[in-house]
């Protein structure tokens, strides 16, 4: 196994991390907290991002798989018309833009808003309305980073079983 294919296997690993952890919570973390009241959806959500919000995941899965795309792509550079650089690539502005930019512009300022909250000192009306405000929003854009985390992880399954020069391995 040479260096390319320790890299891809790294890329492979930490974008379906990313993507698992963004699928759990569409189907399982959100679903779950929807059923909650105001006050215990808000602190509940505030302890969750407090968690993910670590180096670990951060910075070795959530910007790991980012780093492990680019440096696995320009590892091909030398191939740049061949099918696998071509897949490398996409799979790289897919992850940045739908994963990692998305992340930033969206849900980052959606959660800090939301962890500045003090809850017992709010009202159910203002409860009610900063939930209104964060839910949904924050879960569309999840669908976007669950599907285009999925899809770079799909681009990198592709890039695994093409030969550079595109031709199938068998």
């Amino acid at each position: 196994m040479n260096l390319d294919d320790v890299v891809l296997v790294l890329a492979v690993v930490t974008v379906g991390i990313t993507a698992g952890v963004m699928f759990c919570y569409q189907i399982t973390i959100m679903p779950g907290l929807r059923q909650l009241p105001d006050d215990r959806f808000i602190e509940t959500f505030q302890r969750f991002d407090e968690q993910t919000v670590r180096p670990v995941f951060v910075g070795l899965m959530f910007f790991g798989g980012l780093v492990c795309l680019a440096t696995v792509a320009g590892l091909h550079v030398d191939e740049r018309w061949s099918t696998r650089f071509t897949l490398l690539i996409a799979a790289t502005v897919v992850y940045l833009v739908g994963v990692i930019v998305l992340t930033i512009v969206w849900h980052v300022p959606r959660n800090n808003a939301l962890a500045a909250l003090s809850v017992p000192s709010m009202t159910v009306d203002e409860l009610a309305a900063e939930r209104q405000k964060f839910e949904d929003p924050w879960v569309r854009g999840n669908i976007v980073r669950t599907l285009a985390a999925a899809a770079a992880l799909a681009l990198l399954g592709a890039a695994m079983v093409t030969n550079g020069v595109g031709t199938a391995i068998r």
